[in-house]
């Protein structure tokens, strides 16, 4: 093993170990979680896509009108489980599929997206992604050589970069590119490479995988207390577990 150091905050330093069974945590692909709600996610008490039936969550989304003959369905669901607040963690995962499942439905329409389906804000956009590294890291903490694996210093460094402002365009498409297509597959968003908005967007998910990486480190050293530091970015839309 090889040990080396990397401060994600100034007052503590993060032991990196180079392990060859299991990739580096900050470099293993993941699906991104997109949280389709629009600002104001608890509607009469209820969390938006999220219902019970018979004691069981499930992500709900209802398949657009103009889409039904294609899909065969008026509503596509997934199970969460029983817990609440594990089907909470789910819940953007889950979503983000069954809104890829209308994006490929309208895909076989041969006019593809016509316009954003689920649009979100730039801060929704990080807090979505935010929450879905949070779940994914949850997910392989079954495995008991995950804890053990470091968090890339290079990476760390980049994002700093990408939140300052600092990285070019190709820089931030290398960082958050493949994060940003599957928004835009999900219908939300359209901005385009180059422009102030797309620019907006690749910073606040630098932020959001900063923000999750402090929490990945901090469950590795078992304190489960940890809350964004930028909370504006990444608590607005909605109050899940780690908000």
């Amino acid at each position: 093993m090889a040990w080396g150091f990397e401060s994600l905050h100034p007052h503590h330093s993060i032991p990196l170990i180079t392990n060859k069974i299991l990739e580096n945590k900050a470099r293993i692909p993941f699906e991104c979680y997109n949280f389709g709600c629009k600002r104001g996610w608890n509607m009469a008490g209820k969390v938006r896509h999220l219902v019970n039936r018979s004691g069981r969550y499930h992500a709900r989304l209802d398949v657009p009108k103009d889409l039904r003959k294609i899909v065969g369905k008026t509503e596509l669901r997934l199970p969460l489980g029983a817990d609440y607040r594990q089907a909470l963690r789910l819940l953007p995962s889950a979503v983000a599929q069954l809104q890829s499942q209308i994006g490929e439905a309208e895909q076989k329409t041969g006019q593809g997206m016509k316009s954003l389906r689920y649009p979100l804000a730039p801060d929704q956009i990080a807090h979505a992604h935010y929450m879905q590294r949070l779940a994914f890291d949850d997910e392989l903490r079954n495995d008991p050589r995950w804890p053990a694996i470091g968090i890339d210093d290079v990476y760390v460094s980049q994002l700093r970069n990408g939140m300052a402002g600092k990285a070019t365009d190709a820089e931030l498409q290398e960082l958050m590119g493949e994060e940003i297509a599957r928004f835009r597959k999900a219908g939300n968003l359209d901005a385009e490479m180059g422009r102030d908005e797309w620019r907006t967007i690749a910073r606040a998910l630098c932020i959001a995988e900063y923000e999750a990486l402090e929490r990945v480190y901090e469950c590795d050293e078992g304190d489960y207390s940890g809350k964004p530091m930028r909370a504006a970015m990444l608590c607005a839309p909605y109050g899940g577990p780690h908000c």
